[in-house]
């Protein structure tokens, strides 16, 4: 996966806790809070990356944004 802090951040108002721990546990790569790991299955169901992509953000559909091909 491409996933980059920058383009999810704001540099001028950083604030970790608007993921972190709420959707993602800190330092537990690929573990969103309450999942094994992250998977599409719970992504399409809100949870982990799907609580953003697919309301705020892009969607699930742009395979490219996500992984590297």
């Amino acid at each position: 996966m491409t996933f980059s802090h920058a383009s999810h951040v704001d540099e001028r108002q950083p604030s970790c806790l608007s993921c972190h721990p709420r959707t993602f546990a800190i330092l537990q790569k690929g573990k969103a809070v309450g999942l094994e790991q992250v998977k599409h299955e719970a992504m399409e169901k809100g949870q982990a990356c799907g609580a953003c992509h697919g309301k705020q953000a892009f969607g699930l559909d742009a395979c490219e944004n996500c992984h590297k091909g």
